[in-house]
């Protein structure tokens, strides 16, 4: 905090004593989760390298992808859910939100739109975009699905993704296990849609990724906002960093891969601690 106070004190006297500058710093808002996070990411599970493995296409198995609103699962994992599909998998999407009163209608025949062009299903909560809550009927109704599909592995975007919902989806995850306990040998793969995260598997896409592009391209109500296929991507090829070879012109998924309980356990040490540290949104405080 001290450190945040010199640095605005820095800022304003350059600003009064400069009359030409580059740039204008209109608020500065202190990370008020930064201690936790570095807590759940200073845990001694990690080693201090940790070496991705490369995984590849996931075959035969029951996948729930957790998409806090229609799209992320696509930008986040797209590539791997599609390889996956081609593979055997059975593939859902539980979306926990279906975006806001007005677009509702549309993002959910957009959502179906996707889903059958790629050969999974999709299931809707009914709850609106920042509007997601942790009480005793959104975790009975979260763990009722998943307890019902009874996946070998569940999708989830990484806890410390930067978006509110995003976190939420692992809050939600981690209050309905201690209410509801889902079976133990779920493997949770967290992924990524903003936030870099430390990836411990890496999927190389490169096959499918004009499959990604063409799906996400799908989501037409989403891209007067951003050109989501370049950001999506653009972060798939900034990831084959990741790849142990040489891959010109590749794209990479990358995913924090844990046992369900291994999981849950550092979700607990972020969400549990502090709620009011871990969420911006001020419906969520």
């Amino acid at each position: 905090m001290k450190s945040i106070k010199k640095y605005k004190a820095f800022i304003k006297n350059y600003l009064l004593n400069k009359k030409s500058y580059q740039f204008l710093v209109k608020d500065w808002i202190e990370l008020k989760d930064m201690k936790l996070a570095s807590q759940l990411l200073a845990t001694t599970r990690f080693s201090r390298n940790v070496a991705p493995i490369l995984h590849s296409a996931i075959p035969n198995k029951k996948i729930l992808v957790i998409a806090p609103h229609p799209d992320d699962e696509i930008f986040g994992a797209g590539g791997t859910l599609i390889q996956a599909i081609q593979a055997g998998s059975e593939v859902k999407t539980l979306y926990l939100t279906r975006g806001n009163a007005k677009s509702a209608a549309v993002v959910e025949s957009e959502a179906q739109t996707v889903a059958d062009k790629l050969g999974y299903k999709i299931e809707f909560m009914n709850y609106h975009a920042g509007q997601l809550p942790v009480d005793d009927d959104c975790v009975k109704q979260f763990s009722d699905i998943v307890s019902a599909y009874s996946p070998d592995i569940l999708f989830i975007p990484f806890c410390l993704d930067d978006h509110d919902d995003h976190r939420r989806a692992s809050h939600i995850l981690l209050l309905a296990n201690k209410k509801y306990p889902f079976a133990s040998e779920i493997e949770i793969w967290a992924y990524q849609v903003y936030t870099s995260i430390i990836p411990s598997v890496v999927v190389d896409i490169t096959s499918v990724a004009r499959e990604k592009a063409s799906a996400i391209r799908l989501w037409k109500s989403q891209m007067d906002k951003r050109d989501w296929v370049q950001f999506s991507l653009g972060l798939n090829a900034h990831n084959v960093r990741y790849l142990p070879y040489n891959k010109p012109g590749g794209y990479a998924e990358t995913f924090f891969v844990l046992p369900l309980p291994a999981y849950l356990e550092l979700c607990s040490n972020y969400f549990l601690t502090d709620n009011n540290a871990c969420y911006y949104n001020s419906a969520y405080l």
